[in-house]
């Protein structure tokens, strides 16, 4: 019996700290369930991304993880910026110059509801998604 508990608690905590790498467009999603009801959603971009969409494609993510839980609503309980640096150097006409550019890879980690909890900060996902798909057309 206590073998079949201790294998249990293994796997439960297996499963849900699996992080599950999504890839679109050059940008690399992943995503970390902490409990029940909070995700850490990561996102690991290329130098050409810029940060509005990679935060754009981050919250469009956590909203998808959102409906597919079973919720609604979402708030964003911590946000990080990760992001690296990438120097190229670029020869031409026996100049050279050395480029920085800035690769984005943020996290937020967030909390998703059934129905609408109180404050200002929650987002509806189903709204959202619906007006990304407007705006994308």
């Amino acid at each position: 019996m206590l073998l079949k508990t201790i294998f249990t608690s293994l796997m439960l905590v297996f499963f849900t700290t699996t992080s599950i790498p999504v890839q679109a467009f050059g940008r690399k999603y992943s995503e970390m369930q902490l409990s029940s009801d909070i995700f850490i959603v990561s996102i690991k971009a290329t130098e050409t991304t810029t940060q509005n969409k990679a935060i754009s494609g981050l919250l469009t993510r956590a909203a998808e993880i959102t409906i597919r839980n079973g919720c609604h609503y979402f708030i964003v309980i911590d946000s990080q910026d990760q992001s690296d640096f990438k120097d190229s150097l670029i020869a031409s006409n026996y100049t050279a110059v050395l480029k920085s550019s800035k690769i984005p890879h943020r996290q937020i980690t967030i909390k998703c509801f059934k129905s609408q909890p109180t404050g200002d900060n929650a987002i509806d996902a189903k709204i959202f998604l619906d007006n990304k798909k407007k705006v994308c057309k």
